[in-house]
């Protein structure tokens, strides 16, 4: 009988008491399923962030190594209207190789033989930081190939500068777009370039700079989490 007494005494979980211990227990497994939802989306977007860097150093890198290994006479830029996608690089034991962009990959050519150097690329272009020498010249001939200036300003340049690079601007609406070429001779009053304009349009005025520092801009593919990246460096190839 105090057996059968203890137990009517004894209390159990009432249903309210255990809908409230379920709704606790959901949100605790709503708050945990958050957590480890957005950690993994931060982890993802970083593992994302840190293959797009990883690919453009490559790319920048592998660009830059060439240049420096490059004679500045050997360099040549290729492209369109002005902007230059593409490199050219001969060295003196006559063997070339380029560097170009194909669909999101930069590609590396040499010797017929070509491999993928990065990828999750959008834009590539070359560019010549021209501040050592700038001026506005008087006349180009095109049988001779020379620009004359009649100031006398090129007696003082560096004798180094048949490897440098002559920038000649073009100016369509409020765009300027540049034609690089390489020079090859020069004396007081002019300078003798490697070829004539024949990259699409001619100067519309006279103003050129002089330069030899190579410029690489280069900028990544957009995806759904990261937003592109630009990357710019210069690099000055040997004499």
């Amino acid at each position: 009988m105090k057996k059968i007494l203890q137990l009517k005494e004894e209390k159990g979980i009432t249903l309210v008491e255990l809908l409230m211990v379920m709704a606790v227990f959901g949100i605790l497994m709503i708050a945990i399923q958050t957590i480890f939802t957005v950690g993994m989306d931060v982890f993802h977007i970083g593992r994302e962030d840190t293959k797009i860097r990883s690919q453009s150093y490559i790319a920048v890198e592998n660009i830059m190594q060439a240049i420096r290994n490059t004679p500045t006479t050997g360099i040549e830029l290729r492209g369109t209207n002005g902007t230059y996608d593409e490199i050219v690089l001969n060295s003196l034991a006559g063997e070339q190789g380029r560097f170009f962009l194909q669909g999101n990959q930069l590609q590396y050519e040499k010797d017929g033989t070509q491999r993928m150097v990065a990828e999750g690329i959008e834009r590539l272009e070359f560019l010549v930081v021209c501040d050592s020498f700038a001026g506005s010249y008087d006349s180009y001939t095109q049988a001779t190939l020379r620009i004359d200036d009649s100031d006398d300003g090129f007696a003082n340049l560096d004798p180094d500068i048949k490897g440098m690079v002559i920038r000649f601007e073009n100016v369509a609406g409020s765009v300027a777009r540049y034609i690089y070429r390489k020079i090859v001779d020069y004396g007081e009053d002019w300078i003798e370039i490697d070829s004539d304009f024949a990259s699409g349009f001619s100067p519309t005025n006279r103003n050129y700079a002089i330069g030899n520092t190579y410029q690489i801009y280069l900028r990544t593919e957009r995806s759904d989490h990261l937003q592109a990246k630009d990357f710019t460096t210069g690099v000055t190839p040997r004499f």
